[in-house]
């Protein structure tokens, strides 16, 4: 399992970004992502990937933590 938040100011507000690699009870591997500003106490949105093989998923999950990073959020 792999995990990752990462946070940034954005107008003045906190924006934080949490990620989480994990393998189904199917066998298969979900990249799960939740995203939102910390003054809302809900999450602004919630999305989830699956995928077959394990490498497909970290592939994935490397590539979306270099974009969310050139965006300017860090840990």
């Amino acid at each position: 399992m792999l995990r990752i938040k990462l946070y940034r100011v954005c107008n003045e507000r906190v924006r934080y970004y949490d990620m989480l690699l994990y393998e189904t009870l199917f066998g298969d591997f979900c990249i799960e992502r939740i995203y939102g500003s910390l003054k809302n106490k809900k999450p602004t949105g919630l999305k989830k990937e699956f995928f077959e093989s394990v490498s497909d998923a970290k592939a994935r999950y490397f590539s979306i933590m270099k974009a969310k990073k050139s965006k300017g959020y860090s840990q």
